[in-house]
Parts: C-alpha cells; sequence; structure tokens
C-alpha cells in the first residue's frame, strides 16, 4: 500500500513542458541583430533573422528543408542600403509593426508557437522586398510557404544561438554558484547584461529556502528594462510553485501585484528559477523585503502598511475568498 501511494504521489508530479520561444524574446532578438548590424530602425529583415537564431526553429527546418541555409537566407534578408548610423534608435518600422501586431492577432487565436504566429505574419506582408526576393530565390509561392509553416511540427526544444549575457553581482552577500548563473543566464537569455542589485533573502532566511534577488537588464542598446525578482530553488519546488500560481494565483491578483513572467528549468540543471515582475517598478536605496522594513519601521507604521497595502490590496481577489 506505501509502495502505491508512492507511485500514486510520482504520477502527479507536473513536468516541464516543451520550451519554446516568446514573442518578446523574438522582439529582444530582433532588436539585438538590429544594433549589431548598426541599423537605427528594426525592420521585417531582423525578424526573419530573429527567427533564424533559434535552433530547431521553424524558420531554419523550413529553409532547410528546400537546401537554403540561414546564413544563406540572411544574406537575402540583408539590406543593400544598410547604412553606418551612429545613433542606433531601434524603432520599428511601420511594416515591422504591422508584422507584430498581426503575430499578435494570430498568438491570441491560439497559433502556437509564438515562432509560428510570427514567420506566418512576416510572409504575408507580401510587398516586402525581404520577403518577395526570398520567395524568388527559392523559386516558392506565397501559398506553398503558408502551408508549410502551418504544418511545420517541433522536433526538438528550441533554444537561442546567441552568447549568454554578462551577469554582474553587486551584493558581496550573494555567492554567485554557477549553477545559478546557468538560471540567470537562461531567464535572461534575451539581454545582454544583467546586474544582480541584492539578495533580498537567502537559504535559512526565508520561508521556502529559496534564493531571492533583485535583478536589473538591459537590451543591446543598452537600455535598461524593468527590475525584477527573481527565485532559486531546486527543480522541484520551483516546478510546484509555477503549477501552484498557474491554477490558483495567476488569475486572481491585483494588476498592481507581482506577477510571474518567465519560468526556468533547463534539464541540465539540479536548481530552476522563477522571474517575477518587481512591483515598485524602480529600484532606490529604500528597496527592501517585509522583514527588513518590519525590523526598520515602527509598529504603527508597519501595521498601517498591513492592512492598506497589503489585505485591502488582495482583499477581494484573495482573503475574502470563500470555498
Amino acid at each position: 500500500m506505501a509502495n502505491d501511494a508512492i507511485a500514486l504521489h510520482a504520477t502527479e508530479m507536473p513536468v516541464p513542458q516543451q520550451s519554446f520561444v516568446s514573442l518578446n524574446e523574438l522582439l529582444a532578438i530582433a532588436r539585438r541583430e538590429s544594433a549589431d548590424q548598426m541599423d537605427y530602425y528594426i525592420g521585417v529583415e531582423h525578424l526573419l533573422m530573429a527567427l533564424l537564431r533559434i535552433k530547431g526553429g521553424i524558420a531554419v527546418q523550413l529553409f532547410a528543408q528546400h537546401d537554403s541555409s540561414s546564413s544563406y537566407i540572411e544574406f537575402l534578408a540583408q539590406n543593400d542600403d544598410n547604412l553606418n548610423i551612429a545613433s542606433h534608435l531601434g524603432i520599428f518600422t511601420p511594416r515591422t509593426s504591422r508584422v507584430i501586431a498581426k503575430a499578435q492577432s494570430y498568438i491570441a487565436q491560439g497559433v502556437a508557437p509564438d515562432e509560428r504566429a510570427l514567420l506566418r505574419a512576416l510572409i504575408e506582408e507580401r510587398n516586402s522586398l525581404v520577403v518577395k526576393r526570398i520567395l524568388r530565390n527559392l523559386n516558392l509561392r506565397h501559398e506553398q510557404l503558408l502551408s508549410a509553416v502551418d504544418a511545420w511540427q517541433p522536433e526538438q526544444m528550441t533554444n537561442f544561438d546567441l552568447p549568454v549575457p554578462q551577469v554582474q553581482n553587486n551584493d558581496p552577500r550573494y555567492a554567485l554558484t554557477p549553477d545559478d548563473l546557468t538560471i540567470i543566464q537562461h531567464i535572461f537569455r534575451a539581454s545582454t547584461r544583467v546586474v544582480i542589485e541584492r539578495l533580498l533573502s537567502s537559504e535559512g532566511n526565508s520561508y521556502s529556502g529559496a534564493r531571492v534577488l533583485l535583478v536589473r537588464a538591459f537590451d543591446a542598446h543598452g537600455r535598461e528594462q524593468s527590475p525584477a525578482v527573481v527565485k532559486l530553488h531546486d527543480r522541484r519546488a520551483v516546478l510546484w510553485e509555477k503549477l501552484r500560481y498557474d491554477e490558483y494565483v495567476r488569475d486572481k491578483l491585483p494588476a498592481n501585484t507581482a506577477h510571474l513572467i518567465v519560468d526556468a528549468l533547463p534539464e541540465s540543471s539540479p536548481i530552476g528559477g522563477l522571474k517575477y515582475s518587481f512591483v515598485q517598478g524602480h529600484l532606490d536605496a529604500n528597496t527592501t523585503n517585509l522583514r527588513d522594513f518590519a525590523r526598520s519601521q515602527p509598529p504603527q507604521i508597519v501595521a498601517r502598511w498591513l492592512r492598506e497595502r497589503l489585505y485591502n490590496g488582495f482583499r477581494h481577489t484573495w482573503w475574502d475568498q470563500r470555498t
């Protein structure tokens, strides 16, 4: 009986799903491609090159079926009148914005993964010189390529063919281990630089035993992205936290609370990670955790904060729930 109970518990353990690249990550790669080529804009050609950076992705596989390597497709996608402009603004062209909007519409309709939606939207931009050039050189019609996009089935887990971001640790209390570094680089794989500002909690000093970090990231143009909170723990704990978040928390939290953005569970790592939005929105010297806040403030201030900001903020969707 005991063995049966153990076996049943094991079958209930959630299994990580195949990982695909999100549309936002594809756009971040396109931005990097634009910066690397010293273009002041982000065009359709940069979207295509972003798709070609995905190992085992739809663009790489479909073009390989027509004896065309990623390097050749990239060559076809290059802009002929590329200018060496010192200021890289990273602005989406009107055509690019139209393609992105159409891809978002496909994703909303259930087209998956996101790279399929983006490639389909890109190919449907019939007046694009990049699309015309590729179809002409591959001797294909729009309908043929669109049918191939719809019929494509992923053969393996996709991944980025890009340099890993540089990680800088600004908190001397935190010892950045190789496993932690791998997870952080995986979470911020569309960024070029990551800065760990401070350790908010550590093993033996937090409720769950996880390591919680306050992190900033920067894109290829050096622009700072929204700060984030990264939680590192063993794979099983991370897997269960994500499962419970998806089932019980995600649709009940107010808009002004932290939401789970990205999870990282690479097969080769004994730990996993979760990236949450940072509620405060910006970093300053007063950013801290609740424990340190309670220790540094009078009881009256802590009590008022707990009632006004925490209890009332979650009351209707959380504390007042009835089963």
